[in-house]
């Protein structure tokens, strides 16, 4: 196993992990400290998390108690020089053979914690009695990924049913925020001083060729405010006829 191999999440994880071990003594992390490292807000697993409606709140206090049965060390080591122990072989192992069966490149967090899911590899039996996650949930979830993107793929087919359409529909819901209905319930600060660009964002969008809009500048410039200027316009029908019924959904990368 090769960190070539991990995504960028993961390679934040295990940095995560080996400062958790550092704080604790330990000078070894084990599989606990880099479930805990997973639910850090930076590693982008807790919306996954929730999406499935898990608590990652508790999976990290899960994950706290295993760490504090772990055997604490009065030599202290420097966090980049703490490995893992060979429960984290065991488990990166695991995770690489999640990565082949689901298809990807690299090994990111759902793979880590797919096989931390599994009994017999991080932890046993007992200990997963009271965790939330079973493996057999992500590799479900992962199939109806795959239905949805045979969905979208046929969204000009007639074949398509209303299932297929349902599903599309709930990924969207799932995945991406509606500007739209954030403005219908007031969650929305109307935009002053933009009309010009909002304007141009319009003409651009009822174009027959090439109607793509890219907003780029500075963080804090106004970007999402411009978006939400447009939302606010659809909503109270200020657009061209081409725009009256648009839907204005915002993906959520972390998700």
């Amino acid at each position: 196993m090769t960190i070539s191999n991990f995504s960028e999440s993961v390679k934040l994880a295990i940095h995560i992990a080996q400062a958790l071990a550092e704080e604790y003594h330990q000078n070894q992390f084990g599989p606990a400290h880099l479930l805990k490292a997973l639910m850090h807000k930076d590693v982008g697993l807790r919306q996954f998390v929730q999406s499935i409606h898990k608590d990652d709140q508790y999976i990290a206090e899960w994950a706290e108690i295993r760490m504090d049965e772990l055997e604490r060390s009065n030599i202290a080591v420097p966090a980049e020089e703490i490995k893992g122990n060979e429960g984290v072989i065991r488990l990166l192992d695991e995770a690489d053979l999640v990565r082949i069966k689901l298809g990807l490149d690299l090994i990111t967090p759902i793979c880590l914690l797919t096989a931390i899911s599994k009994a017999g590899i991080a932890f046993d039996v007992n200990q997963l009695k009271s965790f939330p996650i079973k493996e057999k949930e992500i590799y479900d979830l992962y199939v109806d990924q795959n239905q949805i993107g045979q969905a979208v793929s046929k969204g000009g087919n007639e074949s398509s049913d209303m299932n297929s359409s349902a599903t599309v529909k709930g990924a969207l819901h799932q995945y991406c925020v509606d500007r739209l209905q954030l403005v219908r319930e007031g969650k929305s600060d109307p935009i002053v001083g933009r009309d010009k660009e909002i304007r141009m964002m319009m003409e651009i969008l009822c174009r027959r060729n090439k109607p793509n809009v890219i907003i780029a500048g500075e963080a804090g410039v106004g970007k999402t405010a411009l978006v939400d200027g447009f939302a606010i316009d659809i909503v109270n029908g200020n657009v061209p006829a081409l725009l009256k019924d648009a839907q204005l959904f915002e993906l959520d990368l972390g998700l």
